[in-house]
C-alpha cells in the first residue's frame, strides 16, 4: 500500500501543497484539503483515499484555473463555465468552482452587467439594444441584463 512521504509547499502556486506518495509527487491539494481529509506524512493511501485525492486535486485545480481567469479579465458566470470547459476542465468541477466562487462573492452576474452596460454607455454611447445584445453575448440572463441597463 502506498504511503505519504511528504508534504510540500508548492514552487509555483502559494498556499498549495505537493503531496509525495512513495517519494513520487502526487496530486496537488490545499490546507483546507489537508485538513479534510486528516492527510499527514506516514498515512497509508488506500484506493478510496487516492480516488478521493484525484477528485478534490481535480476541483482544485479549475478552482485555481476560474480564479486566475477572473483575475485577468471579469466575466460572467456562464462565459467562465464555458471557457473552464473549453480549457479542458473537468464539467463537474467547473460547477462546483463556480458556486463557490458565487458563494464567496468573487463572481456576481449583475455587477459584472453593471459594470459592462457603464462602460459600453459611457466609452460608446451604445444604445439599449446593443448593450442588451453585448451582454446575452458575454452570457448574462435578460432580466439581469434589463436590471443593469
Amino acid at each position: 500500500m502506498a504511503v505519504i512521504t511528504g508534504i510540500v509547499g508548492s514552487a509555483r502556486k502559494e498556499g498549495r501543497f505537493v503531496l509525495q506518495v512513495d517519494g513520487a509527487a502526487g496530486p496537488t491539494v490545499s490546507l483546507d484539503i489537508i485538513d479534510r481529509l486528516q492527510l499527514r506524512v506516514g498515512r497509508e493511501v488506500d484506493e478510496a483515499l487516492a480516488a478521493r485525492l484525484v477528485e478534490e486535486g481535480g476541483a482544485l485545480a479549475a478552482y485555481d484555473r476560474a480564479l486566475n481567469m477572473l483575475a485577468f479579465q471579469a466575466r460572467s458566470s456562464r462565459e467562465l463555465k464555458r471557457r473552464l470547459v473549453q480549457k479542458g476542465e473537468d464539467a463537474a468541477y467547473v460547477d462546483a468552482a463556480v458556486e463557490r466562487l458565487v458563494a464567496a462573492g468573487l463572481l456576481d452576474d449583475a455587477e459584472y452587467a453593471r459594470q459592462v452596460a457603464r462602460s459600453k454607455v459611457a466609452g460608446q454611447g451604445a444604445s439599449r439594444r446593443r448593450l442588451q445584445q453585448e451582454l446575452f453575448k458575454r452570457g448574462v440572463e435578460r432580466g439581469v441584463a434589463d436590471a443593469a441597463i
